[in-house]
């Protein structure tokens, strides 16, 4: 390293730093060249053996560096397999076994067979590709190539996979960690639900002509949800947050399906409204109430597709009067619903029967709210 260094010092001072570097690429074009006539000299001498081989089969010699080069781009065929040989089989081997097969399917024995033609011809070509060193080191090539490239697309599939796992992996782990969050909410709606469905009746407020007013529950959702669940579900209430509104009602939805809600009985008006309308929810209705809702006298809106009812919820340990068909009749024309009735676990005067009868407003009994839809279907055709 030392005396090339010098070398290169010496020439610099002599020559000049231009002429070294002109000698040097001289040089470089020189070694270049060296390689080109190494590499030339030896297709020339694979040629003219080609051509003695094609001779003794009475075929003229083809062939040029380009027309190998895309045979080898081109052809798929392995050559080794055609023969039954191993890569690393020696010359000899390989032209021995092109013998073989050449006298076994040879066009003299076969005539005019095309199969055995087609094999005749393959085994020439095998000859003449696997006994040239140049030819073959094209065909090992192509074949390392075909291999790297089959084993490349296989570790990328590989890896794909085990992405692909991973990925499932992570999408189940979170789902299953979100119905685990769910669940405990449901849980927590569950042991809640009494309340949360007197404060759904309460804050849904039917304000006529069609409009419902879910502003108050909704918020009413927002604060059990952060006061009640959060502190309950821990890191988990992340997972359900964003839809809690949505699966809070859905659970209550379906506690009202399974008809497993709690009852008692009322203590006052207003319990006997929520227990009215807990009994119409039981049984397919929506129900809301009105912003007077509260009071002794609340109204409740109730609606089941085309079939809409006010109703008027009194509990009242003597018979019901006329007031309470009034305020019936008045709440239908301002809430605009189909019907309208007065709801009680006790009777009714007579007086409250003949107004009712003259109102077309319905005079039921708690006991009749399970068959409501069924009292009002045949009335609502004619």
């Amino acid at each position: 390293m030392i005396w090339k260094l010098i070398l290169v010092i010496l020439g610099v001072m002599l020559l000049g730093k231009e002429v070294l570097l002109t000698v040097v690429l001289w040089i470089v074009a020189a070694f270049g060249l060296l390689i080109v006539i190494f590499f030339a000299s030896a297709w020339l001498r694979d040629n003219q053996h080609s051509k003695a081989i094609n001779k003794r089969e009475r075929q003229p010699a083809r062939g040029s560096i380009v027309s190998d080069i895309l045979i080898f781009l081109l052809s798929p065929k392995n050559f080794y397999a055609q023969l039954d040989l191993q890569p690393d089989a020696s010359k000899e081997s390989i032209i021995s076994r092109c013998l073989e097969l050449g006298r076994k399917y040879h066009p003299d024995i076969h005539g005019n067979d095309a199969e055995m033609m087609k094999r005749f011809d393959e085994t020439k070509k095998a000859y003449r590709t696997l006994s040239s060193p140049f030819r073959r080191g094209l065909h090992d090539l192509k074949l390392h190539l075909i291999k790297w490239s089959i084993e490349s697309e296989s570790r990328a599939l590989a890896q794909q996979e085990r992405l692909e796992t991973k990925r499932q992996a992570a999408i189940n782990l979170a789902s299953q960690n979100f119905q685990t969050a769910l669940s405990r909410l449901n849980a927590i709606v569950d042991k809640h639900s009494s309340d949360l469905l007197r404060k759904r009746r309460q804050l849904i407020l039917d304000k006529g002509y069609g409009i419902v007013d879910r502003s108050g529950w909704e918020s009413e959702m927002d604060f059990f949800f952060n006061a009640i669940a959060v502190p309950k579900l821990g890191k988990d209430a992340i997972l359900v947050s964003s839809e809690s509104r949505v699966h809070i009602d859905r659970q209550l939805n379906q506690i009202l399906r399974r008809n497993n809600v709690p009852t008692k009985a009322p203590s006052d008006g207003v319990d006997f409204e929520h227990q009215c309308a807990l009994m119409l929810e039981q049984n397919g209705w929506s129900v809301s109430t009105t912003k007077a809702s509260g009071d002794q006298g609340a109204d409740i809106v109730a609606r089941m597709d085309s079939l809409s009812v006010v109703l008027q919820c009194k509990l009242y340990s003597k018979p019901v009067g006329n007031a309470a068909v009034q305020e019936a009749f008045a709440a239908k024309s301002h809430y605009g619903t189909r019907f309208a009735g007065v709801v009680t676990k006790s009777s009714y005067t007579k007086s409250a029967m003949t107004l009712a009868a003259s109102t077309e407003v319905l005079l039921l009994h708690f006991e009749d709210l399970p068959n409501l839809q069924a009292m009002l279907r045949p009335i609502a055709r004619n």
